[in-house]
């Protein structure tokens, strides 16, 4: 009895393997809510700088300095702390000591000057894991941008900077800021990030799905 296949001569034959489909992800929410920039001053780029560190520093260490396990993004703290910060700015605009200058466009006065409690146990915040981009060295302005996870934030930005009278060229927006938004953002970011450390609020996680971010401030 002969057992031998039939020969298939130089041809391999390979099972039929279906191939995956493509599966576009889906944008919607990013398209719902657009990232936002603001043009920092250039006198003000090294303190932006700074406080740009102290929320990539939030997002990847909790207040103990541990880091995170969770999926905390740079743009869900960021949004967090400008919550906080204009939730007390609203009802105490004179928190952010930002006085509009009426006679030029634009240009403003500005006093960083805040008192605290007694507290002297302060937030540590490490030095995040992140090679610092130098491509900004040499550039007039810096840009903070995120995208804000908290609905309305920009609007209220916004508000807060208040309108002034010179013209701006930007279609659909009758006149200019009378504080710079960036100057404003800048403003918040310090102040939030100051009541962080000095332990005024806290991160709170809570469970989404499978995965787990922080959401929200408590005191």
């Amino acid at each position: 009895m002969n057992s031998t296949l039939p020969s298939l001569g130089s041809q391999i034959l390979f099972p039929y393997l279906p191939i995956p489909a493509h599966h576009t992800r889906d944008r919607s929410w990013e398209k719902q809510n657009p990232s936002r920039s603001y043009i920092i001053p250039h006198r003000l780029r090294e303190a932006a700088r700074s406080l740009r560190e102290d929320v990539l520093s939030i997002a990847q260490f909790d207040e103990n300095g541990t880091a995170r396990e969770d999926l905390t993004t740079v743009n869900g703290v960021a949004s967090i702390l400008m919550d906080w910060a204009l939730a007390r700015a609203e009802s105490d605009p004179s928190l952010l000591n930002l006085t509009p200058n009426p006679h030029g466009r634009g240009h403003f006065t500005i006093v960083l000057e805040e008192s605290y409690t007694s507290d002297t146990s302060l937030i540590e915040l490490p030095a995040p894991d992140r090679n610092r981009d130098a491509r900004d060295a040499n550039e007039k302005d810096l840009v903070l941008t995120y995208r804000w996870t908290i609905e309305g934030i920009d609007e209220r930005i916004r508000r807060l900077a208040g309108k002034g009278m010179a013209r701006s060229p930007k279609k659909g927006n009758p006149f200019t800021h009378a504080v710079p938004l960036g100057v404003v953002v800048l403003r918040l970011l310090e102040l939030a990030i100051s009541d962080y450390t000095h332990r005024r609020f806290r991160l709170k996680t809570k469970q989404v799905s499978i995965s787990q971010m922080a959401s929200s401030w408590e005191s």
